[in-house]
């Protein structure tokens, strides 16, 4: 047996994108008269899409997609600030070197994900994210690179850094290292192999 396949999340363990996103997301909260401290959105709304963020403080569905696209566009805006963590791209191209599939399942949209890996230099077999897969915790996104690798869930680790990720991870019934706790870096992950 043996992993044959990792599935990483992307913010917060590939890259960091904290600052990004809390740009991002304070113009989207700005469209509600809402000012938000870093402190608040790390503690609050740190890896929870937009969306499922503002249907807490409004159910006006038009008035949530003018600031998710709000949202979109500062993100865009701000990608210069996201930074590659140290031996992010150097794991995942040793894993990659090993025979190891390699995989990203993230909250954050397709197209996004995509440019910054891209833009970044950050490999991968495979891809999840929306709007194809329901948002974390729901375990689509593992089921569904499992499924289209061909690897068995016992020979697949997934690593993330929230209670989130923890608990898409039990869902999905796959060994699951969060960043902070079972790993101290995304550099540590072929050792856990």
């Amino acid at each position: 047996m043996g992993t044959k396949l990792v599935i990483f999340d992307m913010d917060g363990v590939l890259i960091d994108s904290f600052k990004a996103w809390l740009e991002a997301h304070k113009a989207g909260f700005s469209c509600f008269g809402i000012d938000v401290t870093e402190n608040e959105f790390r503690k609050k709304y740190w890896g929870i899409p937009f969306p499922v963020v503002m249907s807490k403080f409004t159910d006006n569905k038009d008035k949530i997609r003018e600031a998710s696209r709000k949202v979109r566009e500062a993100f865009m805006e701000n990608t210069g600030k996201v930074e590659v963590f140290i031996g992010a791209a150097e794991t995942v191209d040793k894993l990659r070197s090993m025979g190891i599939k390699t995989g990203i399942f993230s909250n954050t949209p397709k197209d996004i994900v995509t440019k910054i890996l891209e833009e970044k230099g950050i490999m991968y077999d495979y891809i999840s994210t929306p709007p194809d897969i329901r948002n974390k915790p729901d375990p689509e996104g593992i089921d569904r690179i499992c499924e289209e690798s061909g690897i068995p869930k016992d020979e697949t680790i997934y690593v993330g850094d929230t209670d989130t990720d923890e608990e898409v991870g039990r869902n999905a019934g796959v060994r699951t290292l969060i960043v902070g706790r079972d790993i101290g870096k995304v550099g540590d992950v072929p050792e856990k192999i």
